[in-house]
């Protein structure tokens, strides 16, 4: 998926009564700044774990997106609005919840991030393409089933006591 960049109106439509409300009560509508601090916290996250990022600011893995955006809102509904179950739900602070932990995941390394030119796939059809290694645990075949035995030629040392 190529990397893209987030709108606050993907977020909470501007036209919609919900964003007007809050823009209301916090006298300022900082929904955008927001989520522009998510995204490069995102992006900071990224680079810290040395990958790649997009030469073009604001913009974020497609699969990223939807976290940040759900961050973003999460911030937007509960950042100076006085507690409203209304616009607070669960399932927003369980989804701004699931980002803080995709982006801690960034920036511990438990999570691979799509570089700028997309995922590279190196392992189609080779599924179990791998020599096989066989362990010192299996048994060793003794000396006269060994092929060198078997075929008259002489062990690596002559000097070896005969088999029994």
């Amino acid at each position: 998926m190529p990397w893209i960049t987030p709108t606050d109106d993907e977020v909470l439509s501007k036209d919609s009564k919900e964003r007007a409300s809050i823009v209301a009560i916090k006298n300022k509508d900082d929904l955008a700044d927001i989520l522009v601090e998510v995204v490069a916290e995102f992006r900071d996250a990224i680079a810290g774990r040395d990958n790649d990022l997009d030469s073009t600011d604001n913009t974020l893995p497609a699969g990223l997106a939807k976290y940040a955006r759900d961050l973003a809102l999460w911030i937007f509904v509960s950042r100076g609005v006085p507690q409203n179950d209304g616009i607070q739900t669960k399932v927003r602070q369980d989804a701004g919840a699931k980002a803080e932990e995709i982006l801690k995941g960034i920036r511990d390394g438990d999570m691979a991030v799509e570089p700028p030119s997309g995922w590279v796939n190196t392992s189609g059809k080779n599924w179990n393409s791998e020599n096989r290694i066989v362990m010192r645990t299996h048994p060793t075949p003794p000396p006269a089933q060994q092929n060198g035995v078997a075929s008259g030629q002489p062990y690596a040392n002559p000097d070896a006591p005969a088999d029994s």
